[in-house]
């Protein structure tokens, strides 16, 4: 099972430039060797500056991102913090992979809505916050 944080860009199978739309099939996610998603997915609405997550956790995690201003913002086995857009260029989506224990958040830094779906291998509801120092949120100042 991947110990790191992987990002994937993949195309939908299904997409029209002519009408500006990608719809979005479980199986053209591109899932980890060893990544088996438990039966409920989630659909999570994020609003305007807002976020999910500033925890870690047993579970493992994937994500796809709808919105172009969803940021996800992790810190690896070192304590470095890292940041990557969950956008991609037209016609891409964006996979994030988060493995078990690792420190994570997702940031929607717009004045609209954001959508994330969310795939689990086990919904078991627990979670560690990051508090203080460990907390990755920004000051709101920095926010849009």
């Amino acid at each position: 099972m991947p110990k790191d944080v992987i990002i994937q860009h993949f195309k939908p199978s299904y997409a029209r430039a002519d009408r500006n739309i990608a719809v979005l099939v479980v199986s053209d996610i591109p899932f980890p060797d060893g990544f088996t998603p438990g039966p409920a997915p989630h659909l999570i609405q994020i609003g305007p500056n807002g976020w999910g997550g500033n925890h870690r956790h047993r579970r493992q995690e994937l994500y796809v991102g709808f919105g172009k201003s969803l940021v996800f913002i992790w810190k690896d086995d070192a304590g470095v913090r890292h940041e990557v857009p969950m956008s991609a260029k037209e016609g891409e989506l964006v996979a994030v992979f988060v493995p078990s224990m690792v420190p994570h958040l997702v940031e929607n830094r717009s004045t609209g809505i954001a959508v994330m779906y969310e795939l689990l291998d086990v919904d078991d509801g627990e979670a560690e916050p990051l508090t203080g120092a460990d907390s990755l949120r920004r000051p709101k100042a920095q926010l849009v």
